[in-house]
């Protein structure tokens, strides 16, 4: 069978073309949905990125948790110190699980961040009370450097 020049063109650029399509397919181009081009905003990574921002800031505003852990277990303090300090955290760790929780429901993460640092400024004194300058001093200096 003899070949003419017209019939290898045509069959070297079937083969291309047929390549072509077989790696648009294994990559997900295309139609057929395989980009994800049909998904709604929020499930393809884009839409609110100041909510998630938000969001973020919101649940490391009030780092009351890593407080208590580093008061009661990192410092050396005594025994009496620490009773005094649990009530105040456990109050703290109630209003901003409450304020987390009212976040997600009503997806408000813009308040409930400024509502968190506010109870964090206002966590503060409180704790002042019970340490000394250069115990709080110590806690406010491990908590913000994490």
């Amino acid at each position: 069978m003899k070949m003419t020049w017209k019939t290898v063109i045509c069959l070297v650029l079937i083969a291309l073309v047929a390549g072509v399509s077989e790696g648009q397919r294994r990559r997900g181009g295309g139609g057929g949905g395989g980009g994800g081009s049909n998904l709604p905003p929020a499930m393809r990574g884009e839409g609110n990125q100041a909510g998630r921002r938000d969001r973020a800031e919101a649940m490391r505003a009030f780092p009351v948790a890593q407080m208590w852990a580093e008061a009661s277990l990192g410092m050396e303090l005594d025994d009496e110190k620490v009773a005094q300090l649990k009530p105040i955290f456990v109050e703290a760790y109630k209003l901003k699980q409450g304020l987390l929780k009212e976040a997600r429901e009503e997806d408000t993460w813009a308040y409930a961040k400024a509502q968190l640092q506010k109870a964090d400024r206002e966590l503060w004194p409180k704790v002042s009370k019970v340490l000394s300058r250069r115990e709080r001093r110590n806690l406010e200096r491990t908590v913000r450097q994490r």
